[in-house]
């Protein structure tokens, strides 16, 4: 058995210095020499081995060898032990490149995007692959094949290089492997991996393999963790040896891998995390997509509640898992090879609220009733029969979901750039229907609603507080306007429109008679656009104005510039006429089938010469899309349809195209289409777009190959509540979705910064609740919401707020 080599002290790494030479006494070279030829590392398959099994050493010969020099013979251990742990790694890397991963990309449809997903998993495995095969090949197999003391500084220097360059692209490699964790969660996934490592034939003929559901789950995020505590091990055993050169490069190792392994573990509570998610399966994937159970910041109850549900007729037990964003009521029901089934969407702590419930009898036990108010459902949970102190083991759970639930509040609150200025706050009433999810209570003042009262009550005067509602009726609409050199807005409401100034509720007054005001907008502080009914309505601000001085109405100033109209838009629109491209302020309406279009604009003097053209099906709504486009909403057959056209061409383009995309055909099905928004690039081309549906948005972007709009990012943004109405402010990448219950603002990254961080994902920046929430104005920066507080049944005054930004300067009205 060849030993022979030499050892070089400089920092350089050559050929001759891969092989120790130490200086041994004759006993230890016998046994160094006396080892069979045969032995030798299986770098096609796993063994293992220990240093001793390895080299075949008997009992009697390990303890010479350990009476000889202890230190050097546990230093010899340890680098045997970091080789071996590093084959131990290529051999799963290996399973996973070779079998699975070739397994994946070829049987379709186990995932909505599997190309996408295979690019996002196995592309950073496989490249992790190719280069720990060549650092375990070509630089440390010649080190230790064949001999029993190898040189460790050859060995450290080797791998000090290659780990900064592992370290250097880490984080790339990290979010794979946690993608690919978040992937396994699917019932789908789980079942493929169970199919397909039946032939896994690495992993049949070796006990030591891991089995394929922890590589998916767990095994690749705490990659190296076992070779940074072999090298503190290290560290210890150079500074007891006096081998200063040696410990130094040991210690660089070390630093380097805590980075990696930070990387790696840039996640909270991770080894909580990777145990729930080897254990659990969702009925949906998209329900573990919105815990983002892996975000470096989402945390973890260390503490879980085991209850009782009833699924069906019979009760069965299950397990509450309580997130920083989230509560997972988990079935403890045995699915395949696991054991939590989260079947029910996770429930939000933002529109939770509980109840505990005595038990009535001695046989009855303690229940927690859980109201979901964004999805609507109620949870029943009853305490086991078995379990001992239930009373303070509820108690104990229910003070954590308090206190995760105002950090939440606080986050939405303190944290957001956002905040509301009062419009109104009395002058209209309406009645509060009966609701049987009621709202969260107030979580100790973080709310931006009773902020913005706080604030607007200190500021108000005595008369004003003291005033008294004009109607009971509810606002649909609202504007923003200059008028003599004041800022006045424009309420439509069932009984006609009201205008007054903001916080100021002495100033409201009604100006118009004019029933079912659905929509309005004023054109350059000149022309009031008014959508009542079912007709198309215009009237000068001037005029309007004047009625409001002197206390009269203006209805007979009202002109009809459209009779049969269901909706309207107005948005920038260019329009080519040879080579000359003008661009103008384009106002469209629909009924039915059939679309008109016409510019509005002082130079006609507000005057619109409609054309029309004709939708292909019933037309529920549109969306003007800065500079040349706009898109055509439709509902048939329970499928939403995007259309995209322009006044150049009326061709239809469909967004998204779903022939190829079998998620979005079955998630379609009875989703509404709530609105579509433009998602500026860096260049004009360069722009994706926002699809807005009852349940959940989407982005896609045009594909020039294919000429169609595809999903250009694979999040399927799942929706807490069922949203009726949005808006979008492309200066602050701003999401406006709103449901009954609550307006929430997501902020959505731009590509760019998607392509510096392949993480980034849409975030809940705040969140409004209350009862009969509206979106009176759309605008960007001209944002108007409606809402109610108090109960059931109760009337009580409608709260008219401006959201705004800090920060920015306020936009001209």
């Amino acid at each position: 058995m060849s030993r022979h080599g030499t050892r070089t002290t400089g920092s350089s790494i050559s050929a001759s210095s891969v092989v120790a030479d130490p200086e041994l006494p004759m006993d230890i070279q016998i046994i160094v020499e006396s080892r069979p030829e045969s032995i030798h590392h299986d770098f096609d398959g796993f063994d293992s081995q220990t240093y001793k099994g390895f080299w075949l050493l008997s009992d009697e010969e390990a303890l010479a060898l350990e009476s000889w020099n202890k230190l050097e013979f546990e230093r010899q251990n340890r680098l045997f032990e970091y080789f071996i742990n590093l084959q131990r790694i290529r051999f799963n890397m290996k399973r996973m490149v070779f079998h699975y991963g070739p397994a994946f990309e070829g049987y379709k449809d186990r995932t909505p995007n599997q190309s996408d997903d295979y690019q996002k998993t196995f592309t950073p495995i496989k490249a992790l692959y190719e280069y720990i095969d060549k650092l375990v090949l070509k630089k440390l197999k010649p080190a230790y094949e064949g001999h029993m003391f190898v040189n460790d500084q050859y060995i450290l220097e080797v791998s000090t290089k290659w780990f900064s360059n592992v370290a250097a692209k880490y984080d790339y490699i990290s979010r794979g492997v946690v993608y690919l964790a978040r992937l396994s969660a699917s019932d789908t996934v789980r079942e493929w991996i169970a199919d397909v490592e039946k032939t896994d034939e690495l992993a049949i003929s070796n006990r030591f393999a891991p089995s394929a559901k922890e590589l998916f789950c767990s095994y690749f995020i705490k990659l190296f963790t076992p070779l940074a505590l072999i090298f503190k091990d290290l560290i210890k055993l150079y500074a007891k040896m006096n081998k200063t050169e040696l410990e130094e490069l040991a210690k660089k190792l070390d630093e380097i891998l805590g980075k990696i392994n930070t990387t790696s573990d840039y996640t909270a509570d991770l080894d909580n995390k990777i145990s729930l998610n080897e254990q659990l399966v969702c009925a949906d994937y998209l329900y573990l997509e919105m815990v983002n159970l892996f975000d470096k910041e989402r945390r973890l109850n260390p503490a879980n509640l085991e209850m009782e549900t009833k699924y069906g007729v019979t009760w069965i037990k299950c397990k509450l898992v309580l997130c920083d964003n989230y509560l997972l009521p988990l079935l403890e029901k045995k699915h395949k090879d696991t054991n939590l089934f989260l079947s029910k969407p996770p429930i939000p702590l933002q529109y939770l609220s509980y109840k505990v419930l005595e038990p009535e009898e001695k046989s009855d036990t303690l229940q927690l009733v859980i109201i979901d108010s964004g999805n609507k459902i109620t949870h029943t949970f009853r305490a086991l029969r078995s379990q001992k102190m239930a009373s303070i083991m509820l108690k104990t759970f229910t003070r954590d979901l308090n206190r995760n639930r105002n950090a939440l509040f606080v986050k939405l609150t303190d944290a957001t750039p956002y905040h509301l200025e009062l419009i109104n706050g009395c002058s209209f009433v309406s009645h509060i229907q009966q609701d049987e999810y009621a709202l969260p209570s107030d979580s100790d003042g973080h709310d931006l609603v009773k902020r913005s009262l706080d604030k607007s009550n200190e500021a108000s005067d005595i008369k004003s507080k003291s005033a008294r509602p004009l109607s009971t009726t509810e606002p649909s609409c609202a504007d923003i306007f200059s008028y003599g050199g004041q800022s006045f807005i424009a309420v439509g409401a069932y009984d006609g429109i009201y205008i007054g100034q903001e916080n100021n509720p002495a100033s409201w007054r009604r100006v118009c008679e004019v029933a079912r005001v659905r929509k309005l907008d004023v054109l350059d502080n000149q022309m009031m656009l008014c959508h009542c009914g079912e007709k198309l309505y215009e009237c000068p601000v001037t005029e309007m104005m004047t009625a409001y001085t002197g206390l009269n109405l203006c209805d007979k100033l009202l002109i009809e510039i459209q009779k049969h109209c269901k909706g309207y838009e107005l948005g920038p629109q260019k329009l080519r006429n040879g080579p000359v491209v003008a661009s103008s302020r384009y106002l469209f309406c629909w009924k039915d089938r059939k679309i008109r279009y016409s510019p509005m604009a002082r130079e006609n003097k507000w005057l619109p010469i409609f054309k029309s053209m004709r939708a292909t099906f019933n037309v529920v709504g549109m969306s003007v899309l800065y500079p040349d486009n706009f898109s055509i909403l439709h509902f048939t057959e329970d499928m939403p349809i995007f259309y995209l056209s322009n006044l150049n061409a009326f061709t239809n383009t469909q967004m998204p195209k779903v022939d190829g995309d079998t998620e979005m055909l079955i998630r379609q099905k009875n989703q509404k289409p709530v609105g579509v928004f433009k998602f500026g690039g860096v260049t004009p081309k360069d722009y994706e777009m926002i699809l807005v549906y009852t349940s959940y948005f989407i982005i896609v972007s045009y594909d020039s190959n294919s000429r169609t709009f595809l999903r250009s990012r694979n999040e399927i943004m799942r929706f807490n509540f069922e949203c009726q109405e949005a808006a979008f402010d492309p200066q602050e990448n701003a999401l406006f979705a709103c449901g009954s219950r609550s307006l929430e603002i997501w902020r959505i990254p731009p590509r760019k910064e998607i392509r510096s961080d392949g993480d980034a994902r849409p975030e809940l920046v705040t969140i409004v609740l209350g009862h009969n929430v509206k979106l009176l104005n759309k605008t960007p920066e001209k944002v108007i919401v409606s809402l109610m507080r108090g109960e059931n049944n109760d009337s009580t005054n409608r709260l008219i707020f401006r959201v705004r930004r800090d920060g920015r300067k306020k936009a001209p009205s």
